[in-house]
């Protein structure tokens, strides 16, 4: 909770969104409508950067005075970004395994088993990122394909700064630095049983991860489910049940009944919904129990309950996403289809009067209709 607070004095410092996607967006690419109303919005936030940048720069246009107070927010915002992660951030303890296990699933992904050398490709790729003297090997297409996946995938959590000259490591591959540390974890690691189910936990956690897409997952996070009414009056007493009753009628985190939900940057919990060009729902495979909770209080600490939940959700999630394709086209098959409608009491007193039978068509019909239920499921 405390690395979470000071790595947002930074993003407010410069009104930069909390949202990890929209924030680089805004930075890597200049765009003069979003700056304008960017500055527009946080005034006075950046109110000395702006004055700072005209006093230097009199008579320029405006166009001109926005782009140059872009300019110098990427740059102070990455020089402090980099002395944050100095002060408050270290890689992890078996950051050789996860990116040499990384590089074996971007590697196994792209090359047939039959003519698969891992090991070789491995370690070459590994030093070879890492600045390591090496025999240069010659790549297959395949390879090389492996290897730019891998390079793009390690650049996004590897960074250079220019201001410490050092590398610093981002996402999967960090973990808060040593005054962080809560000293249960050492005294788990120093109890062979405790230990033996943590690596059990942290194992399935890893291998379920790998299921969702990257933008979900966090090898850190633990699945954020809230406490049921039994937990919470286990630890909390009587009084908690008036939380259990706020959780029965709103929308919250972990809730699955809904497809998937999403937290935005004021904390509200929203449906999440995806449209297309013409914005119509579109259904996609949901992820559940990524979204963070606000208060560490209301996430359960039933570490194996939760573990089963996140489990199947992720191999749940793994085993649609090989037929979703197929259930797309069995939709969109089913949705085309034209069926007769009739022989309800009204069409049969017309045919009485008519002396030809009433039906109508129409799209999909019932078969289509229990399809829609299935996929909604």
């Amino acid at each position: 909770k405390a690395l979470q607070k000071e790595r947002q004095k930074i993003l407010d410092k410069y009104a930069l969104p909390t949202n990890k996607y929209e924030r680089q967006s805004f930075l890597n690419v200049f765009n003069d409508f979003k700056v304008r109303g960017w500055l527009t919005d946080n005034a006075d936030t950046l109110k000395p950067i702006v004055d700072s940048i005209k006093k230097k720069n009199k008579g320029a246009k405006e166009n001109i005075i926005r782009e140059l107070v872009w300019e110098q927010v990427v740059k102070s915002y990455k020089q402090d970004w980099a002395y944050w992660h100095k002060e408050n951030s270290a890689p992890i303890s078996n950051i050789e395994e996860v990116v040499k296990d990384k590089i074996k699933d971007f590697y196994e992904s792209q090359v047939y088993e039959a003519v698969r050398r891992t090991d070789e490709v491995v370690e070459y790729l590994y030093k070879l990122n890492n600045g390591e003297s090496i025999t240069k090997i010659n790549l297959t297409n395949e390879e090389l394909k492996a290897k730019e996946l891998f390079e793009e995938w390690l650049e996004d959590r590897r960074r250079f700064s220019n201001f410490t000259g050092n590398y610093y490591y981002v996402y999967e591959l960090s973990r808060p630095a040593d005054k962080y540390l809560n000293p249960q974890y050492d005294e788990i690691q120093n109890n062979p049983l405790k230990k033996e189910y943590y690596d059990l936990v942290m194992r399935l956690k890893k291998q379920h991860d790998k299921y969702l897409p990257e933008q979900f997952v966090n090898i850190h996070q633990a699945p954020q489910i809230r406490k049921d009414w039994l937990e919470r009056v286990k630890t909390g007493g009587v009084g908690q049940l008036k939380e259990e009753l706020k959780d029965a009628v709103k929308l919250r985190e972990s809730d699955t009944e809904f497809g998937q939900v999403m937290v935005d940057e004021e904390g509200n919990v929203l449906q999440y919904v995806l449209t297309d060009e013409k914005g119509n729902p579109v259904n996609f495979l949901p992820v559940h129990f990524t979204n963070l909770i606000k208060e560490i209080k209301d996430i359960s600490k039933d570490t194996s309950s939760l573990m089963a939940s996140y489990v199947n959700m992720a191999q749940n999630y793994n085993e649609m996403n090989k037929i979703v394709d197929v259930l797309e086209i069995g939709n969109e098959i089913l949705a085309q289809r034209k069926v007769e409608v009739g022989e309800n009491l009204l069409s049969k007193t017309s045919e009485l009067f008519k002396g030809s039978k009433a039906v109508s068509q129409q799209s999909g019909g019932n078969a289509y209709n229990r399809y829609r239920d299935y996929l909604e499921m």
